[in-house]
């Protein structure tokens, strides 16, 4: 298997970020992302223009950010138009994208409202719609933004200055829905970023710049063809909508390498793939570096080992995933292995 590094929710000047797709492209290049997916608000022209395609080692993929008003907001992947989306209830722009032959990952779900950031998104609800593939399980932008209020304004540069200090981790509700839906069905999780490197020019200060965004919460593709073969762009489009996947925060430490995989007495499952449950299955993950293993059952942990390589068997079906963390710090989460 091939490993693919994506940078995934980017906004340019196409839409409200600041950067041109050349500079975004060089910042994505100079991060070490093999994969960077562009997702303007409720528009298609980084791919009417042409930019979609590999750019001197960066496949550039372009999708749109669906963002109705006061609703919540929809990533649409492996579409050519969205014209009206945003004026449309979640079912009806859903169907539409069904109708494409494209499909949904939803952005930022958990919602937020902070009336101080201009910010007042509701939580996604619509889980089940057979369009939507997966979600963003770590928005690394709305994690930051979570402990902002505006009486901490006079902090913004100390929030800035040390994002480490902000960052948690997925929310906890948001794994138990995930868990919750996972046991009914597939559901891929990746990260975003939801980058705008907004500018205050006054103060000759960007709010993270892209290179600094794209070496956070990063998503790690798993694909049997190598960068550069044909049909590419399906080929990781593939990956992220069946959750062949693990999502890393590589600004903490970078997790390329990792593996995970679960042996069945028939056959050998990759993260995100599903079998039905034949007999004891091993559970194994392997980790570049040390860190503290938790495997997570049906939304239940139920082993938990601090070392490189973790093995668990597993003795009935279930939905199985692992987190880990270093030094009690949000480092990775792989989709599941569905064992029915």
């Amino acid at each position: 298997m091939h490993e693919w590094i994506a940078g995934i929710h980017v906004h340019s000047t196409y839409s409200d970020g600041t950067g041109t797709m050349p500079e975004i492209l060089d910042a994505a290049r100079d991060a070490g992302l093999d994969v960077l997916i562009s997702t303007e608000h409720d528009c298609l022209r980084v791919k009417r223009e042409g930019w979609e395609g590999r750019h001197d080692g960066v496949l550039l993929i372009a999708g749109a950010e669906v963002t109705p008003f006061a609703a919540p907001h929809c990533t649409a992947l492996r579409i050519d138009h969205c014209c009206g989306y945003s004026q449309m209830a979640e079912e009806e722009y859903l169907a539409a994208i069904g109708a494409q032959d494209g499909f949904a990952m939803v952005a930022h779900p958990q919602g937020l409202v902070r009336p101080a950031l201009g910010i007042r998104q509701p939580s996604w609800t619509h889980w089940r719609h057979p369009v939507v593939r997966g979600f963003e399980l770590w928005s690394y932008l709305h994690d930051w933004i979570q402990d902002f209020r505006g009486w901490r304004m006079l902090k913004a540069w100390a929030f800035w200055k040390h994002p480490e200090r902000m960052i948690r981790g997925p929310q906890k509700q948001l794994l138990k829905t995930w868990d919750t839906v996972a046991q009914g069905r597939r559901l891929a999780a990746m990260s975003g970023l939801d980058c705008h490197a907004r500018r205050i020019d006054f103060l000759n200060w960007i709010i993270f710049p892209y290179r600094q965004m794209f070496e956070t919460v990063r998503t790690h593709l798993f694909t049997e063809e190598p960068p550069g073969s044909a049909n590419e762009i399906d080929t990781v489009l593939d990956a992220i909508a069946e959750g062949r996947s693990f999502i890393a925060y590589d600004g903490l430490a970078d997790a390329t390498g990792l593996w995970a995989e679960a042996e069945t007495p028939s056959e050998r499952l990759l993260v995100g793939e599903e079998a039905d449950f034949g007999g004891p299955t091993r559970l194994r993950i392997t980790l570049p570096r040390k860190g503290q293993v938790t495997l997570i059952a049906d939304g239940q942990p139920i082993h938990h080992r601090t070392a490189e390589q973790v093995e668990f068997v597993a003795s009935q079906p279930g939905v199985f995933r692992f987190e880990v963390r270093l030094d009690g710090r949000a480092w990775v989460f792989t989709n599941p292995f569905y064992l029915r």
